[in-house]
């Protein structure tokens, strides 16, 4: 997750996960109020190759426990 369209900054990783959620949580510090985020995704195959990164989507904050996609 970056405020930067291009990662140059990437705010947060997840690192690798092993679990086949289609969610996930990350702890509120992570969140300015009132600022636009993105986000993408990369998966890894059996022999551990990872795929090229999704396209970017952005979601906003608003007040402090406010979250608006876009």
């Amino acid at each position: 997750m970056s405020a930067d369209p291009d990662f140059s900054r990437v705010r947060y990783d997840s690192d690798w996960r092993t679990d086949a959620k289609t969610q996930h949580a990350l702890p509120a510090y992570y969140l300015s109020p009132f600022t636009t985020y993105y986000w993408r995704v990369s998966h890894r195959d059996q022999k551990h190759r990872a795929s090229a990164w999704s396209n970017a989507t952005r979601f906003f904050t608003g007040e402090t426990g406010s979250v608006y996609q876009g």
